[in-house]
């Protein structure tokens, strides 16, 4: 799955960043080095996916990233697109709302979000889903909601938010690369 999305990324991004645990001996960080990957380890080991956020978000070198987990094999080049050209303008985070909960994972955010975040974990508040609502409901930082509607102009099967957590999520992911080659 992560050389699915890597290969996704390629052509959009810079540099690729992946996130590690501390001392993570499995195949995944050899695998993200031949992947040609900047391979950087979480600095808050237990805080979840907004530690790896911000890690990912002080080893970056533009002014945004775009934010996934390795579990994400069908990422939409055009939705990616479509929220970076949204981000760029706009000098906002940009967050997809799906199925009526925030992606944190399928996000693009504003490098200088990196030290609100490490204030954030350091004082024990590491639910990123939080962080993101909190910013909506204050305007501080700014975020840009893509709902269902927007991102399905992009991925009309909305097939980015899929993630692999579960057998049945990874039988069903089997399927759809059975089905042929991916289409949004």
């Amino acid at each position: 799955m992560l050389a699915r999305v890597a290969h996704a990324l390629r052509d959009l991004c810079r540099e690729l960043i992946l996130v590690v645990r501390p001392g993570q001996s499995d195949h995944v960080p050899d695998t993200g080095i031949a992947l040609r990957m900047h391979v950087v380890a979480d600095r808050y080991p237990g805080a979840g996916p907004m530690a790896g956020i911000e890690a990912g978000l002080a080893a970056c070198v533009t002014d945004f990233a775009f934010v996934t987990g390795a579990d994400y094999p069908f990422l939409s080049t055009g939705l990616i697109r479509a929220m970076a050209a949204h981000a760029a303008e706009h000098r906002v985070a940009v967050v997809p709302r799906f199925e009526d909960r925030f992606q944190s994972l399928t996000a693009i955010y504003p490098r200088h979000w990196q030290p609100r975040l490490q204030t954030a974990i350091e004082s024990n508040q590491t639910s990123m889903l939080r962080f993101i609502a909190d910013a909506v409901n204050c305007g501080d930082p700014p975020v840009k909601i893509f709902e269902e509607s927007e991102a399905r102009v992009h991925d009309r099967r909305l097939n980015t938010f899929l993630d692999i957590d579960t057998p049945s999520q990874l039988a069903e992911a089997q399927r759809r690369l059975r089905r042929g080659p991916y289409s949004s």
